[in-house]
């Protein structure tokens, strides 16, 4: 092979490996791929017939079943899987990549018979998600959900925990997430849902969404066994910097400020921030993302403000670091996975 066939298929090769890896780059990767592309236009050439023969290749086999080629490793193993009788039902890995050459190409293709789909997160994980539509969901610790698509509406059942919506606009389809006390629809739009203790706090980080009580205020073709029972309610709007609670009523609509908002959706960077909260709110959260039980000994110390940072990957460490940035409180893990947060005094 001549010096400048190895050359050619050395910035080819490269090219796959940018396109492949479209739906998982980090913010540096993304630097790096938009610093190659400048480089060049072989570099960009390169990119823009990747992207062609990923289309015509890898996308098309993955909607057809149809078997891979050997010797093209680049292209992503996991097939589409036709269920007889029911909608299309992406893998994982295969729907997040095609997603992503969706938003890359420009497409906006969907399944002639709809999506399917289930995700779940363990206790402290976090699970990005691609969807057909040029859409994205971020699933917090402990979640579960159902997506739903067809050709009129983009259902999401939520049935636990805390997802933030990143809702690619389609006004023909509008994107709705429903769960056991009420439902929020937007076109295109992000916002976050928490589900908890019988009721679903509703965060709008931009455009605007809906919220009602009462799903089929809302929604119009989803399964009715999917819909939970309604209570008669208004449907209220809510624009971006603003949160709201659902339960018996839509209740709590009011604004937000900037610097509590960005405390409070930390967890999408993989970070736990607290200013002068309540040791009570910051051990409740906390909990979420271990499988230890943590347990305040003293009620007096519920309202002990707390100030720190930690990972949601390192709840060991925010506890260690609680231990010993005070004097007012001691934390004593027990070998039954408890730990207890009491006061020095009785340590």
């Amino acid at each position: 092979m001549t010096g400048p066939e190895r050359f050619e298929n050395s910035v080819a090769d490269e090219a796959r490996h940018w396109v492949v890896k479209l739906d998982s780059l980090t913010p540096i990767e993304h630097k790096r791929l938009e610093r190659w592309l400048r480089e060049s236009s072989t570099h960009r050439d390169a990119f823009a017939a990747a992207k062609r023969e990923w289309q015509s290749m890898a996308f098309l086999k993955l909607l057809r079943n149809e078997p891979v080629a050997k010797g093209d490793p680049w292209v992503a193993k996991k097939r589409a899987r036709r269920k007889q009788g029911r909608r299309y039902a992406l893998p994982l890995a295969a729907a997040a990549t095609i997603a992503a050459m969706a938003i890359a190409l420009g497409w906006t293709w969907l399944p002639e018979a709809g999506y399917e789909a289930e995700y779940y997160t363990a206790v402290g994980e976090q699970q990005e998600v691609a969807l057909p539509d040029g859409s994205s969901i971020l699933l917090n610790t402990s979640t579960s959900l159902n997506i739903q698509f067809s050709n009129e509406q983009r259902n999401v059942i939520l049935d636990a925990g805390e997802a933030h919506f990143d809702v690619a606009h389609d006004a023909k389809r509008p994107f709705a997430v429903i769960t056991s006390v009420g439902v929020v629809r937007a076109v295109g739009t992000a916002f976050t849902v928490y589900v908890h203790e019988e009721q679903a706090e509703v965060t709008v980080t931009d455009g605007i969404v809906e919220i009602a009580k009462a799903p089929e205020d809302l929604v119009a073709a989803v399964k009715t066994a999917d819909l939970p029972d309604s209570r008669a309610g208004p449907v209220q709007t809510l624009a971006k910097g603003y949160n709201a609670t659902i339960s018996e009523t839509i209740e709590d609509v009011a604004a937000v400020d900037t610097e509590v908002l960005e405390r409070k959706l930390s967890w999408q960077y993989g970070m736990l921030e607290f200013v002068n909260t309540p040791l009570g709110e910051v051990i409740d959260e906390v909990g979420r993302y271990t499988p230890k039980t943590l347990v305040i000994e003293d009620p007096e110390l519920e309202s002990y403000p707390v100030t720190i940072i930690a990972r949601t990957d390192n709840i060991d460490g925010l506890l260690s670091n609680l231990d010993i940035s005070t004097d007012a409180f001691a934390v004593t893990h027990v070998s039954d996975g408890r730990v207890l947060i009491s006061t020095e005094q009785t340590q």
